[in-house]
């Protein structure tokens, strides 16, 4: 919901504008998987940043950035390029990571490029129970959020992201890497199933929400205003706010 779109038509901005009388807050980060969304709320509520509604919007970056052969589960994408790094000077640490690391990675996540695709590069198709355990992870932490959240009078939703790879999005003005997107169904189908089999009434899958002859993607996760439109109307849909 960054990349691809100015402030003014992020999911939050758009949400706001179709619900002017709430006031609605953007706590998205580069690259966070679902575990970063969690401690990220436990960071808020030590804050005394309580809502009456969090939602969290995830699965993109839980299947992309954790299905690299050198990411294991919990992680995050960035932690093997730092890895080696923390022994070095202070200096050099932070001139690699500003750089270098930072700044490629920016570029990576953020425009309209996709990750590397090699054959060596993910491991979620060859490795059934890391696909599992990312499918787990995810439904676990999202159970956390719900027990914090509700526990302290909010409403707790998460929301399943759509994807280039998963449905039937309209995506021939697009490069999409086959061998990520290979790894990348794999995680998402077992999300999918596992949300079919939890069925919790708080979890909402629109994986498919951009299927159509509508041009939404520019890359394999990052949409234009006109798909951050659409999420932010199904998200009013769908989720039953007080």
């Amino acid at each position: 919901m960054g990349g691809g779109a100015d402030d003014e038509n992020t999911i939050p901005s758009l949400f706001q504008q179709q619900n002017p009388h709430l006031n609605v807050y953007n706590h998205g980060q580069l690259a966070y998987n679902s575990r970063q969304n969690l401690d990220a709320l436990i960071t808020l509520y030590e804050q005394g940043k309580h809502s009456d509604v969090v939602i969290f919007y995830d699965g993109v970056n839980d299947a992309a950035f954790l299905c690299p052969s050198d990411v294991e589960v919990p992680g995050h994408r960035l932690v093997p390029m730092f890895r080696g790094k923390l022994y070095t000077s202070y200096f050099n640490m932070a001139k690699e990571a500003m750089g270098k690391v930072f700044f490629e990675n920016l570029i990576l996540l953020s425009k309209k490029l996709n990750p590397a695709d090699r054959d060596d590069m993910y491991n979620c198709v060859s490795s059934p129970k890391k696909a599992q355990a990312i499918a787990d992870f995810m439904l676990t932490n999202w159970e956390i959020a719900h027990d914090i959240v509700t526990s302290r009078g909010g409403q707790f939703y998460a929301v399943l992201q759509p994807a280039a790879y998963i449905g039937e999005p309209r995506t021939d003005h697009i490069e999409l890497g086959p061998i990520l997107g290979d790894n990348f169904r794999q995680v998402y189908k077992l999300i999918r199933q596992k949300i079919s089999e939890k069925q919790y009434p708080w979890i909402y899958d629109l994986s498919t929400s951009f299927d159509g002859q509508e041009y939404i993607f520019i890359d394999f996760c990052h949409v234009s205003p006109n798909g951050n439109q659409i999420m932010a109307s199904e998200i009013d849909k769908y989720v039953p706010l007080k």
